[in-house]
């Protein structure tokens, strides 16, 4: 699954971080890396000049130095400079050399420096066609200090499910990872019962207090057989840990409630669109807000994506 992965690259101190990070995923079966660093237009080049210019990539030592840590890690590796708008470029490449993920980190300097506030990672999130592992790299004022986010990341992942299409796809690509690293897991499904319980009531003239029950006995019967049909293909997957929460209330709320309150989350997996009742849950909005305040790494499996 994660055979080969485009890793973003702005030359900065919290890219090296991320390097090192994206070197970590050889546990998961990681054998090519596309090394790519997009220098945004700022003017038209001056004619007969190259954009992408082979020889920045021989000339700049940092970009070489990357490349060596990837291949000292027995990684296949190759870089790739070019100029463009960044966040359509790296979709480009990803396309072009036929990538398995994206990597990138949420924060740095130089071009990435407002990744996680929506300049560049939201709108990689929002035109790729491929998984975007999501990296929290945190940065002094100056950019020289950083903190992976990154370490351990497949110690217990959390998972976030509406039962969409969408939610399937990012489910599947659980199961290969589990698959690798037999991780734990835990399964989030937001409990909306009491909101769809208002909106049949508002749009139904007539419907008894008995009916409500009903609905309610057979949301809990289903929503439960689903998660333990769930919980079962992660077990079969090879995790020996798998746990099941449904709570109630705000979305994003909850998910960051639950990741600041419990330290061995590493990893939030989650579709980055969806359909169903709590469309809303996949349909950009929480996915966005996740990877935009989560402290811990999240992938993002697109509704476009096939595999």
């Amino acid at each position: 699954m994660f055979k080969k992965v485009l890793v973003c690259t702005d030359l900065s101190q919290a890219s090296n971080a991320l390097v090192s990070c994206a070197g970590d995923l050889k546990s998961l079966g990681v054998e090519e890396v596309v090394l790519a660093n997009i220098r945004p237009i700022i003017a038209l080049p001056k004619p007969g000049v190259n954009a992408a210019d082979k020889s920045f990539v021989e000339k700049n030592p940092t970009l070489m130095e990357q490349l060596l840590v990837f291949q000292g890690a027995g990684i296949k590796a190759i870089t790739v400079s070019t100029t463009g708008i960044p966040a359509r470029k790296i979709n480009q490449l990803a396309e072009k050399h036929q990538v398995s993920a994206i990597v990138i980190g949420s924060h740095g300097k130089g071009i990435y420096e407002k990744a996680a506030l929506g300049s560049i990672s939201s709108e990689v999130i929002s035109l790729s066609k491929k998984p975007v592992f999501l990296v929290r790299l945190n940065t002094d004022e100056d950019g020289n200090k950083v903190e992976l986010a990154c370490k351990s990341s497949f110690n217990h992942v959390l998972y976030l499910t509406d039962f969409s299409e969408t939610a399937e796809k990012a489910l599947k690509y659980l199961e290969s990872i589990v698959e690798k690293t037999k991780c734990p897991v835990t399964i989030v499904h937001i409990n909306e019962l009491d909101r769809f319980k208002r909106y049949i009531l508002e749009s139904t003239r007539e419907i008894s207090y008995e009916m409500l029950d009903g609905i309610e006995t057979s949301w809990n019967v289903e929503t439960k057989a689903k998660l333990d049909g769930i919980k079962a293909r992660l077990e079969k997957a090879g995790s020996h840990n798998v746990q099941i929460k449904i709570p109630t209330g705000r979305p994003i709320e909850i998910i960051l409630d639950m990741i600041q309150n419990n330290k061995e989350y590493s990893l939030v997996v989650m579709g980055s669109q969806g359909k169903g009742f709590v469309k809303e849950l996949f349909l950009g909005s929480l996915s966005l807000q996740v990877s935009r305040y989560s402290p811990i790494p999240v992938l993002l499996i697109p509704a476009k994506y096939n595999e």
